[in-house]
């Protein structure tokens, strides 16, 4: 399932490149420009600047413009997937529709994002039991990766499921534990492509866009997995949306050569006028 949500990634972008560039420099203006304000200004050591332009800064991006800003991005992504179509404004839309549980999980999940690196640090250097302070700061640790890989469906589980915050957090918390392998392969990806992302083209014009079109395209693999489960355990549920894929004899059958953005190959992009 990895290999297709990366490659529904490549062909959503591929297809839909200009505004996705559009999005991301919305993205990167109300996200990675304050970040780097704020980390300019802790870097001064100046604790009155600290605490009147740095925190304020930092607390805003990581509860306000980074969950906005990516359940926009989400529901554009989730246009582009669906209807093959969208628009740029489709992520001021998706700002609007989804505010309140973006928000809201921004600062559910303010607080173990704190704590648990705090705890890795704290119990490794501060029990008086060396196996023990260890045993605790390797449980944060896991804390923290697994708090990581929950966020990266968060977003489009709000704009998928049309749900509130902790709804939002619980159906990404599933999908990561019964899916660990894709989660964390998907988290791999991503933190690679946040290596490639620190070019500064890259930075301004696909970082964050792209990171949201693959977490949505392995969601939508995901939702494809589960309703063709439900399609064959209720083969009298009605439900009119293609999702190219059937589920027999406890295997998923998939039919890649129906979906537009999975049936492409190399050929496609070297010329695409003979598609």
């Amino acid at each position: 399932m990895l290999s297709r949500s990366l490659k529904m990634a490549f062909w959503v972008t591929y297809d839909h490149l200009g505004k996705l560039m559009l999005a991301n420099v919305v993205w990167f203006i109300l996200v990675v420009v304050p970040i780097m304000v704020g980390i300019a200004a802790v870097m001064t050591a100046d604790r009155q600047i600290i605490v009147t332009l740095a925190a304020p800064l930092l607390l805003a991006a990581i509860t306000i413009t980074i969950p906005l800003t990516s359940v926009g991005l989400a529901h554009m992504a989730k246009r582009l997937i669906e209807e093959r179509d969208g628009s740029f404004t489709d992520m001021f839309r998706g700002m609007r529709l989804y505010s309140r549980p973006a928000i809201s999980a921004g600062f559910l999940g303010l607080l173990p994002a704190v704590c648990l690196p705090l705890s890795v640090w704290f119990y490794a250097t501060h029990v008086n039991v060396p196996w023990l302070g260890y045993a605790m700061s390797a449980f944060a640790l896991w804390g923290m990766l697994f708090l990581a890989l929950v966020g990266m469906f968060v977003f489009p589980a709000a704009v998928q499921k049309k749900a509130g915050a902790v709804d939002s957090i619980k159906t990404a918390a599933l999908l990561v534990l019964d899916n660990p392998m894709l989660s964390l392969g998907l988290g791999v990806q991503l933190a690679l492509w946040g290596l490639v992302s620190v070019t500064p083209i890259v930075a301004v014009l696909l970082s964050g866009s792209v990171a949201v079109v693959l977490v949505s395209s392995a969601y939508e693999i995901l939702s494809r997995k589960y309703e063709a489960i439900r399609r064959a355990q209720h083969p009298d549920a009605i439900s009119e949306r293609p999702i190219h894929v059937v589920y027999k004899n406890n295997k998923l059958e998939w039919d890649d050569d129906s979906d537009e953005y999975l049936n492409r190959g190399l050929r496609d992009m070297l010329f695409p006028w003979k598609g």
